[in-house]
């Protein structure tokens, strides 16, 4: 199920980026803008599936026209969140049916994967990136 919602995006001095969701008490960022749209992007369906699971109602989308950034030199956009796409990383039942490491290896930002000709090392290290995610998530 996809849900859409406003979020403030702030260019950080070192050159990542902020994001913050003013309808969600949710705040992520990343070390370039497509990274930090996945973020929010997970940190939003995380938000989201908790409310849905405890039957608390989801707030209307505030129109981007009526978003203020609370910082100078925000801009704000409209941000796509398809919660079926991180259901595997809060415990639910995948949409896709894939197993092993390339399954795992899906949900990775997309500069963050490894190349298919890349070794073994650069497979095993993105893998304990993916096991870290599962980890901070299953911990939160």
């Amino acid at each position: 199920m996809k849900y859409g919602y406003p979020a403030c995006f702030y260019k950080e001095d070192d050159g990542r980026y902020s994001v913050i969701m003013p309808d969600f008490p949710v705040a992520s960022y990343g070390s370039d803008l497509t990274e930090a749209v996945y973020m929010i992007q997970e940190a939003a369906a995380g938000r989201i599936m908790l409310d849905l699971a405890d039957g608390t109602p989801l707030p209307e989308p505030t129109p981007v026209d009526q978003v203020v950034p609370e910082y100078a030199g925000g801009v704000v956009s409209f941000v796509d969140v398809d919660i079926d796409q991180f259901k595997v990383l809060f415990d639910e039942k995948p949409v896709k049916k894939r197993t092993g490491a390339q399954a795992a290896l899906d949900y990775l930002p997309p500069k963050r994967r490894p190349r298919r000709h890349q070794n073994r090392q650069a497979l095993k290290s993105a893998l304990v990136r993916v096991d870290t995610v599962f980890t901070l998530c299953y911990t939160l």
